[in-house]
């Protein structure tokens, strides 16, 4: 019977860890109660966010900023992954 090695270990421990969010995540959108269809201009920021982030000009502070003065989201929630959007 071979060994475990450590990347087989890290490898499972990233999947438990991103199982677990991806869990967690599907019960706070649901527990919402609502859910919000991205408008044309949400894809249009992410397109640009992306086309500047591939440029290496980064794309984080100007997409949630964007958002925030659009008031798509709450400033509690203006943190990692708050802007799905930009992965469209």
């Amino acid at each position: 019977m071979p060994a475990i090695s450590g990347v087989q270990v890290l490898l499972a421990i990233i999947v438990a860890v991103a199982l677990w969010y991806i869990r967690r995540w599907w019960i706070l959108e649901r527990g919402r109660g609502q859910t919000r269809r991205p408008r044309p201009l949400d894809h249009a920021i992410g397109f640009a966010a992306n086309f500047f982030d591939t440029l290496g000009m980064g794309s984080f502070a100007p997409t949630t900023a964007i958002f925030k003065l659009q008031r798509r989201m709450p400033a509690p929630h203006a943190g990692i992954g708050a802007h799905p959007f930009s992965a469209v």
